[in-house]
């Protein structure tokens, strides 16, 4: 799915590799396209869709991760589609993801924040 996309060379590898990570009350879900050219309209103009997360509140509101074509910068998009810089690659998203995942699934507060 990645080897049509207009981003660098390294990016392509680390989503090929590790794909779309989820994190537990970050990123409901990976939903990469399956198009070549970007798909997810924003205020930065098209990006290539990598996740999606619907508000716990109201389901129809959701948000995205996406990636810029030539730089591979990664922006959140808000349901609107204000694109809102992220990190500066793939890579960078990759390691917080991995970071914040880890310490939410070892805390029981940040894990269930409404339990006792």
């Amino acid at each position: 799915m990645v080897a049509g996309r207009r981003i660098p060379d390294s990016a392509k590898a680390q989503l090929v590799e590790v794909g779309g990570p989820t994190t537990p009350r970050l990123i409901e879900r990976a939903v990469p396209q399956s198009e070549a050219e970007p798909a997810l309209l924003t205020s930065r103009g098209p990006l290539y869709r990598l996740t999606a997360q619907a508000d716990l509140d109201d389901p129809a509101e959701r948000s995205s991760f996406g990636v810029e074509p030539e730089t591979g910068a990664v922006h959140h998009v808000m349901p609107g589609g204000e694109a809102w810089f992220a990190t500066p690659g793939v890579g960078a998203r990759l390691d917080v993801l991995h970071c914040y995942g880890g310490r939410v699934t070892a805390s029981e507060l940040l894990g269930e924040p409404d339990g006792p």
